[in-house]
């Protein structure tokens, strides 16, 4: 507060210390005044002069270094501005990277496919659960149609996702083998024992594998695949490996044969549907 008042006043200091100067040369030059009288005066007002001169100096400067730590902080600022904008478009850049990938990967697997097939994203589903039904951006505009078989890619690994139960014009639903109310025709793949793979929904990552004879003599790590009955999936797809089983010593199939399906829900984003195999459909004709 000093320092900010010496500054604002300054002029009127430095017009006080010229006032005191003039007066004191004045008295010089009077012969009626004692040559030690004037010794004083000048010894009194030299000092006074000089810290007049140094106050208002160290005011001025400490004002310009207000401003320059002003000008400082607005190159901060704005250099921090410019590093966050850096940042934004890296990460855009990446993400359209990793977008054409993903895309080059789902187109170059989709000339893999055997069946007629139409590539569709996934565009709403549950976070919380990966196992209910989801939405595709594909629908009767796109020619997909009501139990229509789901399939996808993961790796290498082509794998069963579900089928189709809602169909509206620019979208469609799928339920996945995982979901309550999936019932798939499925066998094994070496023993050609064959059963019903059902759904289990949120309550289980895996489903589950019934009606196979106890006859058969089941392995952990067991390929399943669909069996092409029931006229809605083409046979052969791969569903899932088999987790566990238990014998039974009376009846006549193995008890709570788990599968992990080949699919990872939680990583799924784009699906294909397909249309047929060869000249045979696997849709039921309707809405």
């Amino acid at each position: 507060m000093f320092l900010s008042f010496l500054y604002q006043y300054r002029q009127y200091l430095v017009l006080g210390v010229y006032v005191l100067i003039s007066v004191a040369f004045m008295i010089a030059k009077s012969d009626r005044v004692n040559v030690n009288l004037k010794s004083a005066a000048i010894s009194l007002i030299s000092p006074l002069q000089k810290v007049v001169n140094n106050v208002s100096e160290a005011s001025e400067n400490f004002w310009n270094s207000i401003e320059e730590l002003k000008k400082v902080k607005k190159e901060l600022v704005r250099s921090r501005e410019e590093l966050e904008k850096l940042k934004g478009a890296n990460i855009e850049i990446e993400e359209l990277k990793k977008e054409n990938e993903r895309l080059k990967f789902t187109l170059e697997n989709q000339k893999k496919i055997e069946f007629q097939t139409a590539y569709a994203e996934i565009i709403a589903k549950d976070p919380s659960n990966y196992y209910s039904s989801f939405i595709i951006n594909k629908g009767k505009s796109q020619g997909i149609k009501i139990n229509m078989p789901v399939i996808a890619y993961q790796g290498n690994q082509k794998g069963l996702v579900g089928k189709i139960i809602e169909v509206s014009a620019g979208s469609s639903k799928v339920l996945p083998v995982t979901g309550v109310g999936s019932f798939v025709g499925a066998m094994m793949a070496d023993l050609r024992y064959t059963g019903i793979i059902k759904g289990m929904g949120k309550t289980s990552d895996h489903v589950v594998l019934e009606y196979i004879n106890k006859d058969a003599t089941i392995n952990f790590g067991d390929l399943v695949v669909t069996s092409g009955q029931g006229g809605i999936f083409p046979k052969g797809i791969k569903i899932g490996i088999v987790l566990g089983f238990q014998k039974v010593k009376y009846g006549l199939f193995y008890k709570d044969i788990k599968v992990k399906p080949i699919i990872d829900f939680s990583q799924l984003e784009d699906v294909y549907v397909i249309f047929k195999q060869s000249e045979e459909t696997f849709y039921q004709e309707g809405d």
